[in-house]
């Protein structure tokens, strides 16, 4: 099977959760015998030729592209040119010349036999296909817009963040109605699709943990949190913690010690944090696995997002329990109590770290379990399975009327 693939972003390093399911579903395609060609979508300041895409693809195309934030300043033009046309500022920050010229002249070529977008915002400047389109979806993408302004009390944020989650949930349908097939996270982000589009056929393939062992021998105070802080839920659940729950746990334990491990911290949001008590920064790092490995307890204080948390299956992999909140293990498969505790409120999510930080043997019991749930569920095995069955079902549907191309995802302005 011949497949263009094209990406927001390039899979390597795999050092986010954006990247870690692109490199994931590569490496699956790739041992399903499939042929793929994969177009980037990247910032110059990450551009670069790694050869590491030598073994996730057979060719490859890096853009240079420059993308602006959704939670920085910056890329105002974009903003207000996107304010203006019925697209939201998350697609039209991923337009350009190069792209729309390179997709053209791709998408006319003959012989692919699918089209595979991670998230819709990559079918931005996806001209008219042949081949049919499948959506890999990293989260439902209106639902992070939603869950912030349910944590925002700013009025002017909320209300423009409202906005932009009607625009987002617009595109998303109509981005739908060219797809032959779904690929989402969860049956969360399954059910949530088919309320929007009723008709969309739907297929979970699951985020699955890397195979990363790591020799480190875990620190018994030690809380960790493990995300890229240039995504803004991250910054907001790290942000949450420090002011909420964080004071709880050393005030009942004051040798605690809280690690951060997530790549390119805003400097102001360095600025802000970084003197609280008996709490450390790592910035960027080649790899988060070892900082993981030395954790207590790894923690998941998410309130905005969708899909599923990377950062939770890595943390079970290594056999490391977790707390988190329950939008932050949305649609994975821990049992609460047994592989994973779940708590809302601050002080009862400082408790649970606390039940775990005093007692070795259930931090050994609840991180066995939530390893098992990952053999079970969450390895690359599963992965496999579910990406050769879903492209398995496009080949058998590919006269169906749901699978046409009907014609380019295009928005005025």
């Amino acid at each position: 099977m011949r497949l263009l693939y094209i990406a927001l972003d390039c899979p390597v390093p795999a050092n986010n959760g954006l990247r870690l399911r692109t490199s994931m579903t590569l490496r699956a395609l790739r041992a399903h015998g499939c042929r793929v060609s994969l177009l980037c979508l990247q910032s110059p300041a990450g551009l670069q030729d790694p050869v590491e895409l030598q073994d996730l693809c057979d060719a490859y195309w890096l853009l240079e592209n420059q993308i602006s934030s959704l939670s920085h300043g910056g890329g105002w033009g974009g903003r207000l040119r996107a304010a203006l046309s019925s697209l939201p500022y998350a697609a039209w920050r991923f337009r350009s010349s190069s792209s729309r010229r390179l997709l053209q002249q791709l998408c006319t070529s003959p012989g692919w036999d699918a089209i595979l977008c991670d998230t819709v915002y990559s079918a931005v400047d996806l001209p008219i296909t042949v081949a049919p389109l499948i959506i890999n979806h990293h989260n439902l993408e209106h639902r992070i817009f939603d869950t912030y302004c349910q944590t925002e009390t700013g009025r002017w944020k909320r209300a423009l963040a409202a906005w932009e989650a009607a625009k987002v949930r617009r595109w998303e349908i109509k981005v739908g109605q060219r797809t032959a097939l779904n690929w989402v996270c969860s049956r969360v982000d399954q059910d949530g699709l088919r309320q929007q589009q009723p008709g969309a056929r739907i297929q979970v393939v699951p985020n699955v943990a890397p195979e990363e062992p790591a020799s480190v021998d875990a620190e018994d105070d030690l809380v960790v949190f493990q995300g890229a802080l240039d995504w803004f839920p991250n910054r907001d659940a790290v942000q949450f913690f420090l002011a909420e729950v964080w004071p709880r746990i050393l005030q009942a334990r004051p040798t605690a010690r809280f690690l951060i491990v997530g790549r390119n911290p805003p400097a102001a949001f360095l600025a802000r944090h970084r003197r609280a008590p008996h709490v450390s920064f790592t910035g960027t790092v080649p790899e988060t696995a070892p900082y993981l490995a030395r954790a207590a307890v790894a923690v998941a204080p998410l309130r905005i997002g969708s899909g599923t948390r990377l950062k939770i299956l890595e943390a079970a992999a290594l056999g490391k329990p977790t707390v988190a909140t329950p939008l932050g293990a949305e649609g994975l498969a821990f049992t609460p109590g047994t592989e994973i505790l779940l708590a809302l409120e601050p002080a009862a999510f400082a408790a649970a770290v606390l039940h775990l930080l005093g007692s070795s043997d259930l931090r050994c019991r609840m991180g066995a379990a939530a390893q098992a749930r990952i053999y079970a569920e969450y390895d690359f095995a599963a992965l496999c399975r579910s990406i050769q069955a879903g492209l398995r079902a496009l080949t058998k549907n590919r006269e169906a009327p749901a699978t046409a191309s009907a014609g380019p995802v295009r928005c005025e302005g």
